[in-house]
């Protein structure tokens, strides 16, 4: 796991990235203030990427609990890692140019990171445990395990042929825990609240703002999204 702690920083230094679709403060504002989350099993999660910008909730409720939409990934892990707007054609004949959602997935798409099926990307359509890891895997540049061995899972045949590789590598990083029972529960739709403590189990250190940083030495990834960045540590 440190290897791929390196690997990822390795990477991260060189792809920084500069611009947003969404201006981020320097470093975590203060941690929005939601009715549904205190108590919560992903509090700490959810203020932590609140405070940073990258989700946020309505009429001062977060909604913890309820399933995330892919136009919603999108705009997750655009915020997260300061994509912008391509300004490409859009191929996805279920993404209206008006829509809010629409630069997120395209510059998503651009990336590789949302493939659709070619014509159509569903953007409002639930997304399962499976599609979000295969999703995450390709933002944070997680390499796929090529001979996939999910055999400690009671439902690992239920994992599709697509996106074992991708599970395998979230699970064996200990990105992705299962659902308890010895279950992966690889269809099932992901909560908004579940989203984010895979991307907080992931994302070690989060640095959106020039400056100089002391890497923690924890080990996963350490994401840089911004330019003039200095690490000091191993």
């Amino acid at each position: 796991v440190r290897a791929m702690r390196k690997r990822f920083l390795s990477l991260a230094l060189a792809l920084v990235l500069t611009l947003s679709l969404v201006p981020v403060t320097a470093l975590a504002a203060a941690p929005a203030r939601y009715d549904d989350v205190a108590g919560h099993w992903a509090e700490h999660s959810i203020q932590r990427w609140s405070g940073y910008h990258i989700v946020e909730g309505a009429d001062g409720h977060f909604m913890p609990d309820q399933p995330l939409t892919r136009a919603a990934m999108a705009k997750i892990l655009a915020n997260t890692l300061g994509l912008a707007d391509p300004g490409t054609e859009n191929p996805f004949s279920d993404v209206p140019g008006d829509a809010w959602y629409a630069p997120y997935i395209l510059c998503c798409h651009a990336a590789g990171i949302l493939q659709g099926d070619g014509t159509q990307a569903r953007p409002n359509a639930p997304i399962s445990r499976q599609e979000a890891m295969v999703m995450l895997c390709r933002a944070l540049s997680v390499a796929e395990v090529e001979q996939a061995d999910l055999g400690a899972y009671g439902d690992a045949t239920e994992v599709a042929s697509w996106a074992r590789g991708s599970v395998a590598a979230m699970t064996g990083a200990g990105m992705v825990n299962g659902v308890g029972g010895n279950k992966l529960a690889p269809t099932a739709q992901i909560d908004r609240a579940s989203i984010l403590a895979i991307l907080d189990r992931a994302v070690v250190q989060y640095i959106n703002a020039p400056g100089q940083y002391d890497l923690t030495g924890q080990a996963g990834t350490v994401l840089v999204c911004a330019g003039d960045v200095t690490l000091k540590g191993n």
